[in-house]
């Protein structure tokens, strides 16, 4: 079930119907089915690559791994038999990982704000991400290392840190290069009237993909993109019978060096880093 399979009005409904009257004993789909079905008679769920989300530029990366996982499971064990989920992972001592194999949500919770609140991420900051798009990369670079200059000029001293330039997470996009920096404040009004206006900037109030953070460390002793936990209280439904969740560990290749290319392995699919000029 994807956004290939329901093209049309009713088809989401159809599938519905159709597993649950057993007309299929086996459901595969994306995040489509992690939500919104309540069907008492599947014990067993599986999900793979379970913790590719974790290794997005993003500080909500870790609450968006935690609350798709507890969606998912949520699916089981919703009749009188208990029910099994299995977790594939390359990461199986994250935090949002273990915690999620837990049901643990106010461990989560109050873990990601712990963390958020050392490093200086929202609600505790506000982020502002300025991207330059330009035909020409190089003019949308150096545009977006001017712009960094003048504003770590104009903002020195106000508490207002100014990170940048560096490529946006998709560095083309339409035939637009785009460079990213970001602003790091504990209040936004200080920055509104030095930010540049004009063709060619966008502007994002804490983004969902910064892009241009740098690497923040996991609060249980792993390294992962960022962190982040949402302005949302993540929820986990309330099992109706027991839930086993299993977490299978799956090897990193051979060919996922973090310190080589920048582009998605084709062995597993997780992302490398990207490197910045």
């Amino acid at each position: 079930m994807d956004r290939d399979t329901v093209g049309h009005r009713d088809a989401h409904r159809e599938i519905y119907e159709a597993f649950a009257s057993r007309g299929a004993d086996l459901l595969i789909g994306t995040q489509m089915v992690a939500k919104g079905w309540d069907l008492p008679g599947v014990r067993l769920v599986g999900i793979v690559n379970a913790d590719i989300a974790l290794h997005f530029p993003d500080f909500r990366a870790a609450e968006r791994t935690f609350s798709l996982l507890t969606q998912v499971a949520g699916r089981a064990g919703r009749g009188d038999e208990p029910a099994q989920v299995i977790l594939q992972t390359y990461s199986p001592d994250h935090s949002a990982v273990q915690l999620a194999s837990a049901h643990d949500y106010e461990g989560f919770a109050e873990l990601e704000l712990e963390a958020r609140r050392q490093l200086h991420f929202p609600p505790f900051t506000r982020l502002l991400v300025l991207t330059r798009s330009s035909e020409l990369e190089q003019q949308a670079h150096d545009e977006a290392e001017l712009e960094a200059e003048r504003l770590r000029r104009l903002l020195e001293g106000t508490g207002v840190e100014v990170m940048g330039p560096s490529p946006a997470f998709i560095p083309r996009l339409r035939s637009l290069y785009r460079w990213q920096l970001t602003i790091r404040a504990p209040r936004l009004e200080a920055v509104r009237p030095y930010l540049p206006s004009g063709r060619g900037w966008a502007i994002d109030v804490d983004p969902a993909c910064p892009g241009s953070l740098p690497p923040a460390p996991d609060p249980a002793g792993q390294c992962r993109p960022a962190l982040g936990l949402g302005d949302c209280e993540p929820t986990l439904p309330a099992p109706r019978a027991a839930r086993a969740i299993a977490v299978l560990e799956v090897s990193r290749c051979a060919s996922c060096s973090p310190a080589r290319r920048s582009s998605r392995c084709r062995c597993c699919g997780r992302w490398r880093p990207r490197t910045t000029r």
